[in-house]
């Protein structure tokens, strides 16, 4: 399966704007493809942006000595991507939440079994989700909890960078023997923070450890700021920076008006779904 993605949308719903960082420059987090191939033990999923994917080599913590490359060492940093895949194409059976940090909710008609986050610190980001399952059901196992993530959550290691193009291989195990013929998938960039720890600060909050949780991705703040992404206007922005869908009016419309994301179809299901 291979789809296209409107040049120029990396603006979330339509009033995102990149941090001032110069880590960071806009057209970096603009989606332009996303292909699934089928090998014989899995598949490779692969997104091509607008620019070149920054090296983490080649930048540095701020005076340190110390680039990004020993925190982030698949070979980019600067965003994460979430493919929530609909494998049994029947509404409402699945999921409709994402995972912490995103804010959206997906469409019943998309609903998914399987979630696969390639993000720079896949290690961290599946230990911390792991910790905040353990604050929040302390009567749950280790065992189960890990099992629980494992089952429905796949953090890419095997990754491949180059040029404008990242791809990543998702073992076949992982979806159970469910062959990608008839599937939607949901998929969504957000701006990542490679080199620090999500979680709560010091303070009490009624918020659960879940909630609490960003799970590496950069949270936008209103104004233009250095360090993430910055709004304009009334309302706060989701952090999705873009989303694989067929118009920039479509996004717009979803992200600014809080509706439940759609996506992408094929297979003999894709007929039914309203683009």
């Amino acid at each position: 399966a291979s789809f296209n993605d409107p040049a120029g949308d990396d603006v979330g719903a339509g009033n995102l704007v990149y941090p001032l960082n110069p880590d960071y420059k806009e057209g970096d987090l603009d989606l332009r493809s996303f292909k699934l191939s089928r090998e014989a033990d899995g598949y490779w999923f692969e997104a091509s942006f607008s620019n070149p994917i920054r090296n983490p080599a080649s930048t540095y913590l701020g005076a340190a000595a110390e680039s990004l490359s020993d925190f982030a060492r698949k070979g980019f940093y600067a965003f994460n991507i979430d493919i929530y895949i609909d494998s049994d194409r029947r509404r409402d059976s699945g999921n409709t939440f994402s995972l912490p940090g995103r804010h959206v909710r997906i469409d019943p008609g998309y609903a998914w079994e399987k979630a696969v986050v390639l993000t720079p610190r896949p290690e961290l980001m599946r230990s911390e989700m792991l910790d905040a399952l353990q604050r929040q059901y302390p009567e749950r196992s280790t065992g189960s909890l890990e099992a629980s993530i494992d089952q429905s959550i796949y953090f890419p290691t095997t990754v491949r960078v180059r040029g404008k193009t990242i791809a990543f291989f998702v073992p076949e195990g992982f979806f159970a023997g469910n062959a990608a013929n008839d599937w939607a998938m949901t998929v969504m960039v957000t701006g990542a923070k490679p080199y620090t720890s999500a979680g709560g600060g010091f303070l009490p909050t009624n918020k659960t450890p879940l909630e609490e949780l960003d799970m590496g991705v950069l949270q936008p703040a209103a104004g233009r700021p250095r360090a993430t992404f910055g709004y304009y206007g009334r309302g706060h922005a989701p952090p999705l920076v873009d989303v694989l869908l067929p118009s920039q009016a479509q996004q717009t419309a979803l992200l600014s008006g809080q509706i439940p994301l759609t996506g992408v179809s094929w297979g003999a299901h894709a007929a039914n779904d309203a683009h």
